[in-house]
């Protein structure tokens, strides 16, 4: 990846989405030490480590319509759509022919390795962010190994809002294929332009957020591929509240709340955002399962703060709260703003009080708007460059 490449992928994202900037950490100076010696280790094997990697990635079958996908996420989304229409890569995660391992050499297929990396000391952010930024510059020599091995008509991805997903449309577009963006989460109005040939959104919601770099863009309604069309509820449990906090809300808080629940004879489970690492007391029921759905399906209440598990929580049938006694009060997916949340909590005593009560703060009627319509079929290969 050139440096110059690098430096556009990076300064497009700071200027549409400023959340880049409050990503990384301390550690990223040791991870950019490690890289750089290693580098210095293995720059008389560049050309070797390019010329295998090439091999390679030119032995992997790709066919001309493929989808990547980099987290868990994208892949939920990615099974939704499954289609014999188009092919699936996964990288970095699930079962992928490119693993996180794989991808370090990558790093090191490039003669401008020390380039790259002298752009990343002068820029503060990518200095930051250093872990990212050199995951990025794999996967972008990873983008062009496979661009120009594979003749590929249509590019498929489920993020647009960072470098790495930049760089992919952008090497997408030098080889003259078709972009696609299908949206993986909802999203708030910080988010950057929509930018692909065709956007699929999950909803109204998504559309009057988003905005669009230029008029040649398509857009289209389909619905929160998330969301299953048969969802299995079963009989609510009256005493169990699940709690759904993120790295945002205060610790001491959130075990106060279950606490205080514990003592009104609540049974309670603690579900965790997945980029939320703290450990909790171990006395606390935390939850083990990977769907959101299973811990929802008999659950009779839902507690979080700014989060779209609200979503999930009404459409399981669940009462569901906000409670800004968490951290402060935000409405960054404008839940409050367009009435699907009629009052957030404030105080630990209301909130108790509220689910002792039953009280219904929420209207389940504005769930649509969100989450788009569940009974919308929808067919990628209707869009797709034969």
């Amino acid at each position: 990846m050139k440096s110059s490449n690098l430096v556009y992928a990076y300064e497009y994202s700071q200027t549409r989405w400023d959340h880049f900037k409050k990503m990384g950490g301390s550690h990223n100076s040791f991870v950019l030490i490690i890289i750089i010696i290693l580098g210095i280790l293995f720059s008389p094997f560049y050309w070797l480590i390019h010329y295998v990697l090439t091999l390679y990635v030119a032995k992997v079958k790709i066919a001309d319509t493929v989808s990547f996908c980099f987290t868990a996420n994208h892949i939920t989304v990615m099974d939704k759509i499954k289609e014999n229409s188009f092919q699936n890569i996964n990288i970095g995660t699930g079962e992928s022919n490119f693993s996180n391992k794989l991808l370090v050499l990558f790093i090191f297929s490039s003669y401008n390795f020390f380039s790259n990396c002298f752009t990343i000391l002068r820029n503060r952010h990518m200095n930051f962010n250093a872990t990212k930024v050199f995951k990025t510059i794999a996967l972008s020599n990873l983008f062009q190994m496979i661009f120009e091995k594979h003749a590929i008509k249509n590019v498929v991805q489920f993020n647009d809002h960072g470098p790495l997903h930049f760089d992919l449309y952008r090497q997408a577009k030098l080889s003259n294929a078709k972009t696609f963006y299908i949206q993986h989460a909802p999203i708030t109005k910080e988010f950057p332009p929509l930018y692909h040939d065709v956007n699929i959104l999950f909803s109204q919601d998504s559309l009057d957020k988003y905005r669009k770099e230029n008029d040649r863009i398509e857009v289209i309604l389909n619905r929160d591929l998330r969301f299953p069309k048969q969802l299995n509820i079963l009989s609510k449990n009256p005493l169990k509240v699940v709690l759904c906090p993120n790295i945002l809300d205060s610790k001491a808080e959130i075990i106060i709340t279950y606490n205080n629940l514990i003592n009104e004879g609540f049974e309670v489970l603690l579900r965790n955002h997945p980029a939320d690492r703290r450990q909790f007391p171990k006395e606390f029921l935390l939850s083990s399962n990977e769907s959101i759905w299973d811990d929802f399906a008999d659950a009779k209440y839902v507690v979080t703060n700014e989060s779209a598990v609200t979503l999930e929580g009404l459409y399981s049938n669940c009462i569901c709260y906000k409670t800004c006694c968490w951290s402060d009060s935000i409405d960054g997916y404008g839940f409050m703003e367009k009435g699907l949340i009629l009052r957030e909590i404030k105080t630990q005593g209301a909130l108790i009080d509220s689910i002792k009560k039953n009280l219904i703060l929420t209207d389940s009627s504005k769930l649509s708007y969100f989450i788009g319509d569940q009974k919308k079929k929808f067919y990628l290969k209707n869009f797709l460059i034969n």
